[in-house]
């Protein structure tokens, strides 16, 4: 039988907001706290301090979906508090505490629009469910982030927190900061010119894990093989089944090379089974019109840049759906 889960069983941003970055991000399980810690920092924030935050998600059409749910939970923790929504989808939607406001909702996609704004009470926003299951990010999405910084908060202190499900530690915030997840470390840390930036959580061992190891919930997700994805913080989708560690027999088809970080690594694929094989040793005058490299400092003679072909690919699909 499952035990009762308390408020101390549930994840908490003390420890992660210690470090003082402006910046930072948890992923971890779902349904440990994530995004009921970051809600109660916004109270705590306007309670203590009249300071105002942004509930934030990728796109307008996720706002529409969520917004009326946002503080259901929380609400019902904090009687004393009467949490309403106001605003509309033109004017742009905000919640008011005791009739006060306290936190606006904001899309990234349009986060653009508030040029010429001024909001000079906004110190905390917080980014939730930053990365979605179908792994579909906006173009130029780091551009998309800074630009929301600096047209925000300009000079002013800040604090911008981001959270996710372990879906994919794969993602353009983490490549912004060049951090690159272990599975046997908690805390990263990224600086700039001596001060510190970015720190990124990837949520341990708690009582709250342990005490869902004992639910029925728990018990299903291991007969589909997702226990350590929804209890362990496996990323879903992060995994090598589709490549092979060594090349056998029936890898005879050259797929194209990429170039990474200075080394050359050829792709083979067995048509049968679909899947691929990475090697860095083989003979270089097998390389065809399909070398790639993906970041700019790779950039050589005879390499093109893949987002060039994934822009071909684009244009030939759209032709292809076009076609009578």
């Amino acid at each position: 039988m499952a035990e009762k889960l308390l408020r101390e069983d549930y994840y908490n941003l003390n420890n992660l907001e210690s470090y003082g970055s402006p910046i930072t991000a948890v992923f971890g399980e779902r349904g440990n706290g994530k995004t009921h810690s970051a809600l109660e920092k916004m109270i705590r924030l306007f309670e203590k301090e009249g300071l105002e935050s942004a509930y934030m998600r990728r796109t307008e059409a996720e706002i529409e979906v969520i917004k009326n749910d946002i503080f259901n939970d929380i609400a019902q923790l904090y009687p004393q508090y009467k949490f309403e929504l106001k605003g509309s989808d033109k004017a742009g939607y905000y919640y008011t505490l005791n009739g006060k406001k306290f936190c606006y909702l904001f899309a990234l996609s349009t986060a653009y629009k508030m040029k010429g704004t001024s909001k000079p009470n906004l110190y905390f926003t917080f980014f939730d469910e930053y990365i979605p299951e179908n792994l579909q990010f906006l173009k130029n999405e780091p551009n998309k982030i800074l630009s929301y910084i600096s047209t925000v908060y300009r000079h002013r202190k800040f604090r911008v927190h981001f959270a996710s499900n372990s879906i994919s530690y794969v993602c353009p915030l983490l490549e912004m900061f060049k951090v690159y997840p272990r599975d046997d470390k908690e805390f990263y840390k990224v600086k700039s010119e001596g001060k510190l930036m970015f720190v990124l959580q990837i949520t341990g061992e708690s009582s709250y894990r342990e005490k869902m190891k004992k639910s029925d919930i728990y018990l299903l997700s291991k007969m589909v093989n997702l226990d350590s994805y929804m209890f362990n913080n496996k990323a879903l989708l992060d995994n090598e089944a589709h490549i092979v560690s060594k090349k056998p027999a029936g890898f005879d088809t050259s797929l194209c090379a990429f170039k990474i970080d200075g080394k050359i690594y050829g792709v083979w694929i067995n048509n049968d089974t679909s899947a691929f094989y990475f090697y860095d040793k083989f003979d270089k005058s097998e390389l065809n019109y399909m070398a790639y490299y993906i970041f700019p400092e790779d950039k050589s003679e005879g390499f093109f840049d893949i987002r060039g072909y994934r822009r071909e690919r684009s244009e030939e699909h759209t032709s292809e759906l076009q076609s009578p």
